[in-house]
């Protein structure tokens, strides 16, 4: 899997949601159209500090890992 480990098991995940990591370095979670009502909260408050040029993602185990972006065009 592409990326490096910033938090180790900072979230467990469960079926039927999106996570995501918010500008402040939490981790929020969506839940997905088809598994009910629609809404939003956090799940893991600060858990990163994030860098400029990193793009942060939950992954499978609930590790939130970085990955520098690509940017054609930019230095």
């Amino acid at each position: 899997m592409a990326g490096t480990i910033v938090a180790h098991h900072c979230v467990v995940r469960e079926h039927g949601y999106v996570y995501y990591v918010t500008a402040d370095g939490s981790v929020g979670a969506s839940r997905m159209k088809w598994a009910g009502r629609p809404g939003k909260h956090i799940v893991a408050r600060h858990c990163v500090h994030r860098r400029h040029g990193y793009m942060y993602f939950v992954d499978a185990h609930g590790n939130v890992r970085e990955t520098k972006m690509k940017r054609r065009g930019r230095r």
